[in-house]
């Protein structure tokens, strides 16, 4: 394969992570709104953080994770999806320091997306004996 098609290859993963991580933020924002009123916490308040915190986790944690399971074939893509992940898991993580969530909440998401990735990351990504493509 060419250095020019690869390039254009990874910048496609590359573009395809960012799109990812712009999907889940917008839907949030254009789907998920902020009530106010009876019965109903508004903008700022600690649960209305939360949810947006745990929405987009889970998604990047799942983009990460679909990334990871992938065959090598489908590299692109991987590049993608984790990408995406990541980003994804970045835009949650900071939203609830913003919001005055508090910083156990952005160490809880790091601590348990550490102990999902690495081994996930070990298992598909390091060859072991006799293993020729994951």
């Amino acid at each position: 394969m060419g250095k020019e098609l690869k390039s254009v290859k990874n910048m496609y993963g590359i573009t395809l992570g960012f799109f990812l991580a712009m999907l889940v933020g917008f839907g949030i924002t254009a789907f998920y709104k902020q009530h106010y009123g009876y019965g109903y916490y508004g903008y700022g308040s600690n649960d209305y953080a939360r949810n947006i915190f745990l929405i987009a986790f889970i998604a990047g944690l799942l983009f990460s994770l679909i990334g990871l399971l992938l065959p090598n074939k489908l590299g692109v893509f991987k590049l993608g999806l984790l990408l995406g992940g990541f980003l994804t898991m970045i835009y949650s993580i900071s939203y609830p320091s913003a919001e005055g969530l508090g910083l156990q909440w952005a160490f809880g998401a790091v601590a348990i997306a550490l102990i999902v990735l690495i081994p996930m990351g070990y298992w598909r990504l390091i060859p072991r004996g006799g293993d020729k493509e994951q």
